[in-house]
Protein backbone atom coordinates (compact mmCIF):
# COMPACT_ATOMS: atom_id res chain seq x y z
CA UNK A 1 0.00 0.00 0.00
CA UNK A 2 1.47 3.61 -1.00
CA UNK A 3 1.75 5.99 1.52
CA UNK A 4 -0.16 8.88 1.86
CA UNK A 5 1.66 11.58 0.78
CA UNK A 6 -0.75 14.32 2.57
CA UNK A 7 -0.23 12.54 6.48
CA UNK A 8 1.75 15.34 7.85
CA UNK A 9 4.03 12.55 9.31
CA UNK A 10 5.18 11.29 5.82
CA UNK A 11 6.35 14.82 4.47
CA UNK A 12 9.64 15.15 3.24
CA UNK A 13 10.54 17.87 5.61
CA UNK A 14 9.93 15.81 8.84
CA UNK A 15 11.30 12.86 7.89
CA UNK A 16 14.50 12.06 10.46
CA UNK A 17 12.49 14.08 13.50
CA UNK A 18 13.17 12.68 16.82
CA UNK A 19 11.25 15.24 18.80
CA UNK A 20 7.41 15.07 18.62
CA UNK A 21 5.80 18.74 19.93
CA UNK A 22 2.50 18.19 20.94
CA UNK A 23 -1.10 19.99 22.52
CA UNK A 24 -2.71 18.88 25.89
CA UNK A 25 -3.53 14.86 26.68
CA UNK A 26 -0.86 13.32 24.16
CA UNK A 27 -2.34 10.39 23.43
CA UNK A 28 -6.03 9.59 24.08
CA UNK A 29 -7.55 7.62 22.46
CA UNK A 30 -4.02 5.12 22.35
CA UNK A 31 -4.94 2.60 24.90
CA UNK A 32 -2.90 -0.13 23.42
CA UNK A 33 0.79 -1.07 23.90
CA UNK A 34 1.21 -0.85 20.40
CA UNK A 35 0.90 3.44 20.18
CA UNK A 36 3.79 4.11 22.34
CA UNK A 37 5.84 1.26 20.46
CA UNK A 38 4.94 2.75 16.98
CA UNK A 39 6.22 6.21 18.15
CA UNK A 40 9.24 4.60 18.84
CA UNK A 41 9.74 2.75 15.84
CA UNK A 42 9.35 5.82 14.02
CA UNK A 43 12.16 7.24 15.48
CA UNK A 44 10.85 9.60 17.92
CA UNK A 45 13.38 10.05 21.34
CA UNK A 46 11.16 12.51 22.96
CA UNK A 47 7.41 14.25 23.11
CA UNK A 48 6.83 17.06 24.25
CA UNK A 49 3.48 17.82 25.63
CA UNK A 50 1.61 19.53 28.66
CA UNK A 51 0.30 16.19 29.50
CA UNK A 52 -0.73 12.97 28.83
CA UNK A 53 -3.24 10.40 29.07
CA UNK A 54 -3.07 8.22 31.54
CA UNK A 55 -3.43 4.77 30.06
CA UNK A 56 -0.76 5.99 27.42
CA UNK A 57 1.53 7.14 29.82
CA UNK A 58 1.24 3.82 31.73
CA UNK A 59 1.80 1.88 28.86
CA UNK A 60 4.75 3.95 28.05
CA UNK A 61 6.07 2.78 31.02
CA UNK A 62 5.42 -0.86 31.00
CA UNK A 63 6.71 -0.97 27.60
CA UNK A 64 10.19 0.67 28.77
CA UNK A 65 9.75 3.60 26.48
CA UNK A 66 11.23 5.81 29.18
CA UNK A 67 12.52 8.06 26.78
CA UNK A 68 9.25 9.20 25.37
CA UNK A 69 8.05 10.56 28.94
CA UNK A 70 11.48 12.28 29.67
CA UNK A 71 9.74 15.04 29.02
CA UNK A 72 7.14 14.48 32.00
CA UNK A 73 9.96 13.80 34.36
CA UNK A 74 11.80 16.61 33.43
CA UNK A 75 8.74 18.89 33.96
CA UNK A 76 8.59 17.36 37.46
CA UNK A 77 12.18 17.63 38.63
CA UNK A 78 12.64 21.03 37.14
CA UNK A 79 9.40 22.37 39.31
CA UNK A 80 11.10 20.53 42.42
CA UNK A 81 14.01 22.60 41.85
CA UNK A 82 12.55 26.04 40.74
CA UNK A 83 10.01 26.01 44.05
CA UNK A 84 12.95 27.42 46.50
CA UNK A 85 13.47 29.93 43.95
CA UNK A 86 10.52 30.92 43.46
CA UNK A 87 9.85 31.26 47.18
CA UNK A 88 13.04 32.98 47.70
CA UNK A 89 11.87 35.80 44.94
CA UNK A 90 8.55 36.38 46.61
CA UNK A 91 10.76 37.59 49.61
CA UNK A 92 13.27 39.53 48.30
CA UNK A 93 10.70 41.64 46.81
CA UNK A 94 10.36 42.86 50.37
CA UNK A 95 14.09 43.72 51.14
CA UNK A 96 16.09 46.09 49.08
CA UNK A 97 18.00 44.77 46.15
CA UNK A 98 21.33 43.16 46.72
CA UNK A 99 22.37 41.49 43.76
CA UNK A 100 25.57 43.00 41.86
CA UNK A 101 24.32 41.35 38.63
CA UNK A 102 22.03 41.56 35.61
CA UNK A 103 19.80 39.48 35.48
CA UNK A 104 19.76 38.94 39.58
CA UNK A 105 21.57 35.71 41.20
CA UNK A 106 18.14 34.05 41.51
CA UNK A 107 16.59 34.86 37.99
CA UNK A 108 19.80 33.65 36.46
CA UNK A 109 19.62 30.01 38.66
CA UNK A 110 15.44 30.06 37.78
CA UNK A 111 16.78 30.42 34.02
CA UNK A 112 19.89 27.85 34.53
CA UNK A 113 17.24 25.80 35.86
CA UNK A 114 14.66 25.67 33.14
CA UNK A 115 16.87 25.32 30.78
CA UNK A 116 19.84 22.99 31.47
CA UNK A 117 20.50 19.78 32.94
CA UNK A 118 20.32 19.95 36.97
CA UNK A 119 23.69 19.21 37.85
CA UNK A 120 24.85 21.73 35.61
CA UNK A 121 22.34 24.48 36.82
CA UNK A 122 23.37 23.93 40.15
CA UNK A 123 27.40 24.33 39.20
CA UNK A 124 26.70 27.33 37.53
CA UNK A 125 24.62 29.03 39.98
CA UNK A 126 26.97 28.08 42.74
CA UNK A 127 29.87 30.12 40.73
CA UNK A 128 27.49 32.61 40.42
CA UNK A 129 26.53 33.46 43.82
CA UNK A 130 30.07 33.24 44.82
CA UNK A 131 30.81 36.08 42.38
CA UNK A 132 28.02 38.45 43.52
CA UNK A 133 30.64 40.07 46.10
CA UNK A 134 32.06 42.97 46.77
CA UNK A 135 35.56 41.51 44.50
CA UNK A 136 33.53 41.72 41.26
CA UNK A 137 32.61 44.28 39.36
CA UNK A 138 29.08 42.71 39.00
CA UNK A 139 27.43 43.49 35.50
CA UNK A 140 25.26 41.74 32.70
CA UNK A 141 26.24 38.17 33.00
CA UNK A 142 23.56 36.26 31.06
CA UNK A 143 23.18 32.25 31.55
CA UNK A 144 25.32 30.33 28.92
CA UNK A 145 24.07 26.91 27.98
CA UNK A 146 24.79 24.00 25.09
CA UNK A 147 22.55 23.71 23.01
CA UNK A 148 21.69 21.65 19.93
CA UNK A 149 18.88 22.67 17.93
CA UNK A 150 16.51 19.66 17.55
CA UNK A 151 14.65 18.72 14.01
CA UNK A 152 11.05 19.65 15.12
CA UNK A 153 7.78 18.48 14.39
CA UNK A 154 5.30 20.76 16.08
CA UNK A 155 1.63 18.82 15.95
CA UNK A 156 0.20 21.74 18.58
CA UNK A 157 -2.88 23.92 17.37
CA UNK A 158 -0.79 26.79 18.86
CA UNK A 159 2.63 28.00 18.74
CA UNK A 160 3.80 28.99 22.49
CA UNK A 161 4.98 32.03 22.41
CA UNK A 162 8.39 32.31 22.79
CA UNK A 163 10.19 32.87 26.89
CA UNK A 164 13.39 32.62 26.12
CA UNK A 165 15.98 33.65 23.33
CA UNK A 166 18.66 31.35 22.57
CA UNK A 167 21.73 33.41 21.36
CA UNK A 168 24.98 32.43 19.67
CA UNK A 169 27.40 32.80 21.45
CA UNK A 170 30.52 30.35 20.38
CA UNK A 171 29.67 26.50 18.16
CA UNK A 172 27.12 25.21 20.46
CA UNK A 173 27.29 27.45 23.03
CA UNK A 174 24.49 30.05 23.36
CA UNK A 175 23.53 32.66 25.91
CA UNK A 176 19.94 32.80 27.40
CA UNK A 177 17.85 36.18 27.50
CA UNK A 178 14.44 36.28 28.86
CA UNK A 179 12.03 37.82 26.52
CA UNK A 180 9.78 39.74 29.95
CA UNK A 181 6.92 40.47 27.54
CA UNK A 182 6.14 36.88 27.02
CA UNK A 183 3.98 35.33 29.80
CA UNK A 184 5.01 33.98 33.34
Amino acid sequence: RALNPDFILNQPRYHGASVLMSGRNFGCGSSREHAPWGLVEYGFKVIIAPSFADIFFQNSIKCLTHHLILAKIIHIMKKFYLAPLHAYQYISRMLPGSCRYYPTCSEYAKWHFELNRADKALAQTTLRILRCNQLFDGGIDYPVIKYTPPKLLCLAKTIPKIKYWIVPKEKNLYYVVKDYDAYE
